[in-house]
């Protein structure tokens, strides 16, 4: 991690206030808006901030599918399987 995106981390965990559970997913968003992604440290000290363990945010954090745990990479492909894309 680059020194810039711990220094956006550490600015992005002082707006929430400790263990307050329910700002998780604001907080999730705005990390990987700032970072493009969520970084394993990211959910580590984000846990440590709001007294949850790693398990708990990743796992809220893998229930909904804008968050991603990899960067993105240049170009994103988007495939639409439903049945208003196939018709």
């Amino acid at each position: 991690m680059s020194y810039t995106m711990a220094t956006d981390l550490n600015n992005i965990l002082s707006k929430y206030k400790q263990g307050r559970r329910e700002e998780l997913i604001p907080l999730l968003q705005d990390i990987q808006e700032a970072d493009g992604y969520i970084s394993e440290e990211a959910i580590v000290r984000g846990g440590s901030h709001r007294g949850l363990s790693t398990t708990k945010i990743f796992g809220l954090a893998t229930v909904y599918d804008q968050f991603r745990f990899v960067p993105a990479g240049k170009i994103h492909i988007k495939l639409c399987n439903g049945t208003t894309c196939f018709m």
